[in-house]
């Protein structure tokens, strides 16, 4: 076996090298810093859990994108979070359950997904993002759109498009245009929707960050998940 053969990292996994490793430390603290000064709490959940919690509710439809390996002490199956935010509603719902509502929580970590697709070829990765949880209301939708672009722009993102798909606010936007909502608009003329989880209740953005060797030369990239611009906010049914 060869010496490089030894250095070879599966497909989707590799060394993050100075200085790309610092600029992804300071981007992290940067949208966190921006998320507290707007009053959300930093939660931090672990990168494992038990398999049936992990994917409970929700949390379904990641089951063919985590990680499984048995447990030696507990003897049950394991799983490594694909996303984050199934975490913090489960937070939300349990240890914080009693907590007074709104609930503002941010989160910052690393997840692990089994495979990548081509808009999104890394399998380990940087998640961040927020949750309003318990606020059903449009102001409730545009805090979590101006507490994510504000944090962007605080990382040098610049020229940010928002999809909306959020039945209290959309109305609202036509409305301050001089639209009426219930007329249905020609297809060049409707805002840009991108699609609807099934939870109405809370509001949620998040930015999943990657850095890759060939954009050394810009390393701020901020993107949204496939099929979305960042930031990407969705309202979803109830809390979990």
């Amino acid at each position: 076996m060869s010496d490089t053969s030894k250095t070879l990292l599966p497909e989707g996994l590799r060394d993050l090298l100075p200085p790309e490793a610092a600029v992804e430390a300071e981007v992290i603290h940067t949208l966190t810093q921006s998320f507290g000064a707007n009053g959300y709490a930093l939660v931090k959940p672990p990168l494992a859990e038990f398999e049936d919690t992990l994917l409970a509710g929700v949390g379904q439809v990641l089951r063919d994108r985590i990680f499984r390996m048995p447990d030696p002490v507990s003897h049950r199956s394991l799983g490594f979070r694909a996303d984050v935010t199934t975490q913090v509603a489960r937070i939300a719902t349990t240890r914080l359950a009693s907590q007074p509502r709104p609930l503002r929580l941010m989160y910052a970590g690393q997840v692990l997904r089994v495979r990548g697709d081509q808009l999104e070829p890394e399998r380990q990765f940087t998640q961040a993002g927020i949750e309003l949880i318990g606020a059903e209301t449009g102001a409730a939708d545009a805090e979590v759109i101006l507490a994510t672009t504000e944090a962007l722009e605080a990382v040098g993102v610049k020229n940010l498009t928002v999809d909306l798909a959020l039945p209290t606010l959309v109305p609202a936007i036509l409305k301050g245009h001089g639209v009426d909502a219930n007329v249905r608009l020609p297809r060049r003329a409707r805002p840009r929707m991108s699609r609807n989880s099934k939870r109405p209740g809370v509001q949620r953005a998040n930015c999943f960050a990657r850095w890759s060797r060939r954009r050394a030369n810009s390393p701020r990239r901020a993107s949204g998940s496939a099929n979305s611009t960042c930031p990407r906010t969705r309202r979803r049914n109830g809390t979990r």
